[in-house]
């Protein structure tokens, strides 16, 4: 998989061999877009899918538990948004929340 099309590696491969600081804005929003684009692509797909997943279901579960009157919900953090995402993603094809 490319991340990068042609025109983003020139500007990569140039701006580390010729430029020390990157005095012009609308360069420095590129390169700064393209970071982000290798950052992004970095990423594993367990940390993609805690992002978009576990974060968000980890809310629901702290709202049913406020609801049912439990006070220990604000120590439910990123370990319990990994829990649940590790649950979620070791599921056999079809028994998920969602289709993948």
């Amino acid at each position: 998989m490319r991340v990068l099309d042609g025109v983003e590696r020139g500007i990569i491969c140039l701006a580390g061999r010729c430029v020390d600081t990157v005095m012009n804005a609308t360069l420095g929003r590129v390169i700064v877009g393209i970071l982000l684009k290798l950052r992004d692509a970095s990423r594993s797909g367990f940390v993609r899918h805690v992002e978009s997943f576990a974060l968000g279901r980890l809310r629901v579960v702290r709202e049913q538990l406020s609801r049912l009157g439990y006070a220990f919900t604000d120590g439910l953090g990123e370990e319990f948004a990994r829990y649940l995402a590790f649950l979620d993603y070791n599921q056999p094809p079809g028994w998920g929340s969602r289709p993948r």
